[in-house]
């Protein structure tokens, strides 16, 4: 039994073939779906190369056109459902602004750290989910600040910590502990 919505076509194909000394067939031209062009290829083979032997093949070839298995079909396009929670998602993770001053990503999720107690250092923004809903592949876990920050650490300066200093952090400055860097602002020299 046919199917109405199926278009089933057949073509007919001759080429000429030249039989190598192996016994095998090799192609020896191109194809032509008229029989009688390839006729003139085969005389016009054996009057080059009377040596050799050819003769005429044929190939069919049969295309069905129709409609893809259900297995194969495109998923629905997405509902107002789907994007209503897409946005409910985006609005829990939204990026908080960073306080700390050695941190270099600056922004941290808020939706992966309600509590504000990890920070930029476990939860940087973008977060994982976000990234995954720009159809970005989301890496194995958060990303560590570390991997994010220079290479060479710099000073904070302007009467800053030494904690709150990347470029200070292992050493242990001179009392008052204060980051040795260049201040923010300049102080007038009298």
């Amino acid at each position: 039994m046919t199917n109405p919505e199926t278009d089933r076509r057949e073509t007919v194909e001759y080429f000429v073939q030249c039989q190598q000394p192996d016994g095998t067939w090799e192609q020896a031209s191109s194809t032509a779906t008229d029989l009688d062009f390839a006729t003139e290829r085969l005389a016009a083979r054996r009057r080059m190369r009377p040596e050799f032997v050819y003769r005429i093949a044929q190939r069919t070839t049969v295309v069905v056109v129709g409609p893809a298995p259900a297995a194969v079909s495109v998923p629905p396009p997405a509902t107002r459902a789907d994007a209503e929670a897409v946005a409910r998602v985006r609005a829990l993770h939204q990026p908080v602004e960073c306080v700390n001053v050695r941190c270099k990503l600056k922004q941290w999720c808020i939706g992966c750290d309600p509590d504000g107690i990890e920070g930029c250092d476990e939860n940087p923004w973008p977060c994982p989910t976000i990234r995954a809903l720009d159809g970005e592949q989301p890496s194995g876990g958060p990303c560590v600040a570390g991997e994010q920050q220079n290479e060479t650490p710099e000073h904070v300066g302007g009467r800053v910590n030494a904690e709150d200093c990347p470029a200070c952090e292992g050493t242990n400055p001179p009392y008052p502990f204060i980051c040795p860097g260049p201040s923010a602002v300049e102080e007038p020299q009298s």
